[in-house]
């Protein structure tokens, strides 16, 4: 596998040690993407070296591809006809609980 250097964003003078020191923190592969040197380099002047050490972490977190919402399948509910209930009302459930809600 071949590291393809590309050239570093331009640091001021007053961030260039720390950058230095932070961007070895970063996985190898994504050490010079220049979208993420400019990411912490905004990070260092927003938050410091504290908010650019959080925003590294969170680069080396991988995601899931597509997670899976559920483990399981939701089964469907059949409609259930109600007939004859305490209320003397007929109607499919949800109709029979609405018309016991309104009177």
């Amino acid at each position: 596998m071949t590291t393809q250097k590309t050239k570093m964003i331009a640091v001021p003078d007053a961030y260039k040690m720390t950058f230095k020191r932070l961007l070895s923190r970063v996985p190898k592969d994504k050490r010079y993407d220049q979208k993420l040197q400019e990411t912490l380099l905004m990070c260092m002047k927003l938050g410091g070296e504290a908010l650019t050490r959080q925003r590294i972490k969170l680069e080396k977190v991988t995601f899931a591809e597509k997670p899976d919402l559920f483990k399981r399948r939701i089964p469907i509910v059949p409609k259930v006809t109600v007939t004859g209930d305490s209320t003397g009302k007929t109607g499919t459930a949800p109709d029979a609980i609405k018309s016991t809600d309104e009177s």
